[in-house]
């Protein structure tokens, strides 16, 4: 019979073969904890905290235990059965180091990580992977040292240690804390309350609904008000089990994790959200600097390319198409200037009610307060000004993709009389015109108009196409330029930048999943493993962010169909994607609950 221990790295420069290895047994496999020697090993293990260990190795244990001549592994025989000694390094609790099987999952797309482990082994030797039970125990080693070494201070053994913490300024330490916590649960009902205010919802629509800025400090005040939960799922790992889980399920959180997993990615995207958060603000301090010192010039660059880009250039163009024969070709002079006209006229009154609004100084002042908002409320700024500026060009496109669409439907619809069918539109089906009861319901009359309008209609064809081509390929443009400074706020808020620190200091921290690797010591009916952290890869890493990229945006349709058949063009957004993908709640109300729990227990 084959059995398994789980033997920490640090214990084999401690083997005595006099003492008692402490740990635990699960069927065929034991987890070693700790050497004591048998003076105080009997007042030891009947100590409550202790009562699941037992001695597993030395005298009076399962199996007896002595180091191999070069220092680096145990040898462990009983004369019957042979052993697999699984080595590894105790993770650190403190610093959030743990073994799992599953890996970390730290954003999330609306699907599941797999599990995923990895085995190394030879061809000719066999082994098995112990379960999460197993590795919770691997996990809680320091802890129980810890509370092994409590107490052998408490029976005397070993010295007390003074700990400042609780003995010095203990009252004034309780008292701000609960100041803290009182500040804490105010902010939260603040930015509860903002956050209700801009997704109210009038005749369909809300702030956050119109308004980049508004979804940016919408996106932002979320974040705030779920990071004193993040904390304490962290701080105070408990929240995670019995009755509080039941606290957490009210957020609406997409809790696929485990719970030391859940416990590791809250941490790591809050302290990721801060490093964000902090750099955007920074920067964006330093922008509001240059732009307070070249304002004037700021102000003039934007109001002359709005003159010369958006208005003359506009004006040009709309005329050559109208009034002129553009690249040589013989478009309708009616009904081209008719458009022209009509476009035109709204441009000049779109100029002026641009140039009223631009000598606002409160519009300047606005703009100061948002760029020490952060450097994403910048450019959230800069896509709305964008879109507002773009207002006219937007009005031009839909209007003459509505007229082209219209067109293009009827002359498919008169298209069904050389055919000889009929688009029926109570059964939203063609039919023959034959099968009709009354012979005379279509007579020549009928098809010799259809004809005539189908004739009107080509004939217009080319010039309504080419008003639309162009405003199709400027509206076009201008979504690009959109899209850039959109992809510009998911790298500043979204980037996993401290994720990749992480990575580079500790990658031990980023489970990815567990890792056996055979030794090659020959020991007679002993084998050896060395068991490791698997941390994810940057492919890992990244594969939600630049999922992100291809979902949180696109156009969905096909350009070249929307073109030709008169669709309108636009960016769709999934806006509720950037919440899952930052583990944000869904009831975000529920997080005062959790905390005022927390604070009340």
């Amino acid at each position: 019979m084959v059995q398994q221990v789980y033997f920490p790295q640090d214990l084999v420069g401690c083997i005595n073969p006099d003492h008692r290895l402490l740990g635990y047994k699960y069927h065929d496999v034991y987890i070693a904890i700790r050497f004591v020697s048998e003076d105080i090993l009997t007042d030891l293990i009947h100590q409550p905290s202790l009562k699941d260990l037992c001695i597993i190795g030395g005298p009076g244990g399962d199996f007896t235990i002595k180091k191999h001549s070069n220092n680096l592994i145990p040898i462990i025989t009983n004369g019957s059965d042979s052993f697999t000694v699984i080595l590894f390094n105790p993770p650190n609790y403190k610093n959030l180091e743990y073994f799992s099987i599953n890996p970390v999952l730290l954003q999330s797309m609306g699907e599941d990580v797999n599990s995923k482990y990895h085995f190394m082994r030879s061809v000719d030797y066999e082994s098995t992977i112990s379960n999460d039970e197993v590795l919770d125990k691997i996990n809680s080693v320091l802890k129980l040292r810890l509370k092994i070494e409590t107490q052998m201070i408490e029976m005397g053994i070993l010295p007390k240690r003074l700990n400042l913490r609780y003995s010095i300024g203990s009252k004034f330490w309780n008292f701000l804390f609960k100041v803290f916590t009182r500040v804490i649960l105010f902010i939260q009902l603040i930015t509860i309350m903002i956050i209700n205010i801009i997704n109210y919802q009038f005749l369909g629509w809300s702030l956050v609904r119109i308004s980049q800025i508004f979804r940016q400090l919408d996106l932002r005040l979320k974040q705030v008000t779920f990071f004193p939960i993040q904390f304490l799922c962290y701080y105070d790992k408990s929240i995670l089990y019995t009755d509080n889980e039941t606290l957490l399920k009210g957020l609406g959180l997409p809790l696929s994790n485990s719970n030391l997993n859940i416990n590791n990615s809250n941490y790591i995207n809050l302290y990721n959200s801060l490093w964000l958060i902090t750099n955007d603000i920074l920067i964006g301090v330093a922008m509001s600097k240059v732009f307070s010192k070249n304002q004037q010039l700021i102000r003039y660059w934007v109001g002359w390319c709005f003159k010369r880009f958006l208005i003359d250039e506009l004006y040009q163009i709309i005329s050559w198409i109208s009034y002129h024969h553009p690249a040589g070709f013989k478009l309708n002079n009616e009904l081209g200037k008719f458009m022209g006209d009509l476009f035109l006229w709204s441009l000049n009154m779109w100029e002026s009610t641009v140039s009223k609004i631009d000598n606002d100084e409160n519009i300047i002042m606005a703009i100061n307060i948002l760029c020490h908002m952060g450097l994403s409320f910048m450019i959230a700024m800069i896509i709305d000004c964008m879109n507002f500026l773009t207002l006219h060009v937007k009005w031009f496109y839909q209007i003459s993709a509505r007229i082209y669409q219209k067109q293009i439907e009827i002359i498919k619809s008169l298209l069904q009389l050389f055919r000889g069918k009929k688009y029926n539109v109570l059964r939203k089906r063609v039919d023959n015109l034959n099968n009709y009861s009354k012979p005379n319901e279509f007579d020549i009359d009928h098809l010799l108009l259809g004809t005539i309008i189908f004739m009107i209609l080509i004939l217009l064809l080319p010039t309504v196409f080419a008003i639309y081509l162009t405003f199709f390929v400027i509206r076009f443009s201008f979504l690009l330029l959109q899209n850039f400074f959109e992809n510009l706020l998911i790298i500043i808020n979204f980037l996993p930048m401290f994720v990749i620190l992480l990575k580079l200091k500790n990658s031990n921290r980023l489970q990815g999943g567990v890792n056996f690797e055979r030794l090659d010591y020959n020991v007679n009916k002993l084998n050896y493993l060395k068991l490791s952290n698997k941390s994810l890869t940057y492919k890992e890493i990244f594969k939600n962010f630049t999922s992100l990229f291809k979902k949180l945006k696109n156009f969905r349709k096909s350009l070249i169909n929307s073109l030709f058949v008169g669709d309108l063009i636009g960016l769709n957004h999934n806006f509720n994607l950037k919440f899952d993908f930052l583990m944000l709640p869904q009831n975000y109300s529920k997080s005062i609950e959790i905390w005022k729990y927390f604070t009340n227990k």
